[in-house]
């Protein structure tokens, strides 16, 4: 074979996956003679912030024979809920809902049917004692399915922060290895991102300044934290 005559293709690929505290990472080093010499990487970043809105779902629901009487005692419970989030002072715009739905539920061992309401309502409060205050005042009325969760109000700035972070590890990584292949970083010839919300962690600290002395402990006390995830994959020229 004359080796002479024969194209010759040179490619190295080198993958390194990386992981450490608010950030995980994979990256990847193509170089060949037919092709653009390219460095690809594909990184999270974590935007780690204090919760400061907590956003209680309610399920009005009703159950009854006839629809009118199950209508009846749904609308009594939702009107109970308007009331009491209108006295205190709760703004439309922290109250979301959805319309009323029903239902027709055949029991087949006893040859019955009930009648099923159900409506979800979401409020969102910064006040976690009228938060607890008014889920007490809700259990005395006979509300027995809702459900809270943690959230941030500041959620967008908290992502551009997460984004940029991404973004400035990505170049940091980029260097690293350019620098340990004894090769030059280039533009960048393409780059996709996204962030998304990731679930709520405990932070074990608690605020003894927000425990009063009169009041027992519970885990409101402790404080919350959000953690903004964002995503990004960056493909680097290499010169």
């Amino acid at each position: 074979m004359d080796l002479s005559k024969t194209s010759r293709t040179l490619s190295l690929i080198l993958l390194i996956v990386l992981t450490f505290s608010g950030c995980s990472t994979a990256q990847s080093l193509e170089m060949g003679a037919d092709q653009d010499r390219s460095l690809h990487i594909s990184l999270s970043a974590d935007e780690v912030v204090k919760a400061d809105r907590l956003i209680f779902r309610i399920n009005i629901n009703s159950q009854a024979d006839t629809p009118a009487d199950a209508y009846s005692t749904h609308k009594e419970r939702e009107s109970f809920l308007a009331g009491l989030l209108q006295k205190y002072d709760i703004e439309e715009e922290d109250i979301d809902y959805q319309l009323m739905r029903m239902n027709r539920q055949f029991n087949s061992r006893n040859n019955t049917e009930t009648i099923n309401t159900s409506q979800s309502v979401s409020v969102t409060f910064s006040d976690t004692d009228l938060y607890e205050e008014i889920q007490l005042t809700l259990i005395e009325n006979g509300f027995d399915n809702f459900n809270g969760s943690f959230a941030y109000s500041k959620v967008e700035e908290a992502k551009k922060a997460a984004m940029k972070r991404a973004i400035s590890k990505a170049l940091e990584q980029a260097k690293l290895i350019t620098e340990a292949a004894g090769t030059q970083l280039g533009n960048i010839s393409r780059i996709v991102y996204s962030d998304y919300n990731v679930m709520p962690v405990q932070n074990m600290r608690m605020e003894s300044a927000s425990i009063s002395m009169d009041t027992s402990p519970g885990m409101l006390d402790f404080e919350k934290s959000i953690v903004v995830r964002a995503s990004v994959s960056v493909t680097y020229l290499i010169q």
